[in-house]
């Protein structure tokens, strides 16, 4: 009973809507009495809820290996998007991990900007930026080609005209760094333009999956692409990353989320994705007609595979320890994932305090308030919620990829305002 109580508390922590959580910050009732109340449940819940999840289940040990090229390739597909090129490059030149490889493709753009873009981008070509070109063949053509030259060990395609917030490569490939070689991964998406909202992805379902796309913008392994066939010229209308998705989990790879809003998509009237809409229904008989029988067939494997458990050994072994691009010279850890602080009472404060401290700060945080800082992140701040980058929920990994990497100084609050008082 417990433990049901404890699942109970921790789902309706992590559904209660941010403007709930902002207007009970001034609450006299909430401060005084709620409070340490619903503070002392999640301390207990986390708790019990790490204790079942390494007990249940014996998991299996792997042994990463190192691997020698760039640990993933980012694919960026251009069809007349010229005006997008700037920023999307931009959010990868931002990411917190670095040991990555671009490559640029042009799907035979006629735009002349666009055209002036990619040929100014072409002289730019380093060992890990490389601009290729084609005629016109259409996104999926231009995908399978990329993905045909690239070196990395994870494939992540990119649209030109979407971003990805600072820390997604580094999130996904912890993730993926810590898992078995059949899963894949992506985060929730955070749509913007034409409408505003959030798209909260689920794990894979080998059910569900044929029935409505919930799996997101996926990073997957090369090996794991190349098994199946790649992108499907028969969804040339649209839908091939569904279709993609479905694939990887009828051949036995299993699709992780992770609830966090790191990819950005720009919804714009008259985009590819606007027109497969309308065409939703045959898109999806088509992509049920190509993978149910094997999905019903493989049901319970694919079941019992998504309920394994999983240790990996040297899962860091990939990772720099290094090169930290867009950090200061001096890096803090402000470590609030276990305290039971309630970020909504400092977040205001916090935010101030950090964007006027000459430093690089790393702020952890339990996952329910994973939508405080939407939109609203100083750029010297790096916030973390240590269990989602697991598939286990383990958060030892983290902490020690994080002492690796940063060798941070541990900062507490009153010592961020006493730094921001005296600068």
């Amino acid at each position: 009973m417990s433990k049901l109580l404890s699942e109970r508390y921790r789902q309706f922590v992590g559904l209660m809507p941010l403007r709930l959580k902002l207007a009970l910050k001034n609450n006299t009732l909430y401060s005084g009495l709620l409070k340490p109340v619903w503070a002392q449940g999640l301390r207990f819940c986390q708790k019990r809820l790490s204790e079942f999840a390494t007990s249940s289940v014996v998991p299996i040990i792997i042994n990463q290996r190192s691997w020698p090229g760039p640990l993933v390739s980012i694919i960026v597909t251009c069809y007349n998007y010229g005006d997008f090129l700037d920023p999307v490059l931009a959010c990868l030149k931002a990411q917190s991990e670095r040991n990555f490889e671009i490559i640029l493709i042009d799907d035979g753009s006629t735009d002349p900007e666009t055209v002036a873009k990619v040929n100014e981008l072409k002289k730019l070509e380093s060992p890990d930026f490389t601009v290729m070109q084609q005629p016109n063949q259409g996104v999926i053509a231009a995908r399978n080609n990329a993905i045909a030259k690239a070196q990395g060990k994870y494939i992540f395609p990119l649209d030109a005209d979407d971003t990805i917030e600072k820390t997604f490569l580094q999130k996904c490939l912890l993730f993926l760094e810590n898992s078995p070689e059949h899963f894949f991964v992506y985060t929730w998406t955070h749509s913007t333009g034409d409408k505003d909202f959030v798209w909260e992805t689920r794990d894979s379902d080998p059910d569900y999956s044929l029935i409505e796309n919930r799996m997101g913008y996926v990073m997957f392994r090369k090996s794991a692409f190349m098994q199946v066939g790649g992108y499907n010229p028969v969804m040339a209308a649209g839908y091939e990353d569904w279709e993609l998705c479905v694939n990887l989990v009828a051949h036995g790879y299993i699709g992780r989320v992770i609830k966090e809003p790191l990819y950005n998509y720009y919804v714009k009237p008259g985009a590819r994705n606007y027109h497969a809409i309308k065409k939703h229904e045959i898109l999806k008989t088509i992509i049920n007609d190509l993978h149910r029988a094997s999905t019903t067939i493989n049901r319970k494997i694919l079941l019992k595979l998504a309920g394994q458990s999983y240790c990996v050994k040297d899962s860091l072994i990939n990772f720099s320890t290094s090169e930290k691009a867009g950090f200061r010279e001096k890096v803090f850890l402000l470590d609030l994932y276990s305290s039971g602080t309630d970020v909504c009472t400092i977040m205001d404060d916090l935010r101030v305090a950090v964007e006027n401290l000459n430093a690089t700060v790393l702020l952890t945080l339990p996952a329910p308030w994973k939508d405080l800082f939407l939109n609203s992140c100083p750029e010297n701040l790096f916030v973390y919620y240590p269990e989602l980058y697991h598939p286990s929920r383990d958060i030892k990994p983290f902490y020690d990829y994080l002492e690796r990497r940063y060798q941070p100084q541990p900062l507490s609050l009153g010592e961020l305002q006493s730094y921001t008082n005296a600068g």
